[in-house]
């Protein structure tokens, strides 16, 4: 990205900085790094950003690799003299008929995890209310696996999206945890939720953690839906 070159956020008491927004096309390459990662006691910082750009360039399969040959060929097995950190992005047109990403047990994850799930069903063909049901339901599970499967402490969670023959949508959601039983009356409703949106649900539950594996099988197009709900089972929001 060609822009006017900045002093380094901080270095100055006053700078104007302008602001440039930039789209990314699918399969582009952007790498942010630190000053470490190119600069060279008594070399040039544009010789370390064109040996980067070269670098950059190399076919790789996924991005660990392509890190890895970066640090490998600016670094090597030499000491840096100054901090190095790099991180590299690449955006994709599709996320593909699989998916899987693995998230930390944390409410805030939740919003990121609906819209990614938003896009994966928007490319399978679900419609609207297919799209709602799904990301509802997972977003249950997940919810499940953040409150009730592990203590204080970091932890993750994991989630498998794949469309199948037939149109069918399989979504797992797995954790290394055990769930602890619901507090109070109106509490673990998620799962009779889970199960009411889609077709097929099973809980696995094992020493090394917890899955749900749920299916759905798309319409695709328009859709209505009716459901009856027993005075009993009603959920309160």
């Amino acid at each position: 990205l060609e822009q006017p070159v900045c002093p380094p956020v901080g270095a100055v008491r006053e700078a104007n900085y302008v602001t440039v927004r930039h789209r990314l096309a699918p399969g582009s390459t952007l790498a942010l790094f630190t000053d470490g990662l190119v600069e060279r006691r008594g070399l040039p910082v544009t010789d370390g950003l064109l040996r980067l750009a070269t670098l950059l360039g190399t076919p790789a399969t996924d991005l660990d690799t392509l890190c890895d040959g970066v640090i490998e060929g600016l670094i090597g097995a030499e000491a840096p003299a100054d901090d190095v950190a790099l991180l590299v992005v690449r955006p994709s047109a599709h996320l593909g008929s699989q998916l899987r990403v693995d998230w930390p047990a944390e409410p805030t994850c939740l919003v990121e995890l609906r819209r990614t799930l938003e896009r994966w069903l928007t490319e399978a063909g679900a419609n609207e209310l297919e799209r709602y049901d799904v990301v509802v339901a997972c977003s249950e599970a997940a919810t499940n696996a953040i409150e009730h499967a592990y203590g204080p402490g970091d932890a993750r969670f994991e989630v498998e999206c794949d469309v199948g023959p037939g149109r069918l949508v399989t979504i797992v959601v797995r954790d290394q945890g055990r769930w602890r039983s619901a507090r109070g009356r109106d509490r673990g409703r998620g799962l009779q939720l889970v199960e009411g949106l889609m077709d097929q649900v099973e809980v696995l539950r094992s020493d090394s953690g917890t899955e749900v594996r749920m299916s759905r099988t798309l319409a695709g197009g328009a859709a209505t839906c009716h459901v009856e709900i027993p005075l009993q089972e009603q959920v309160r929001v």
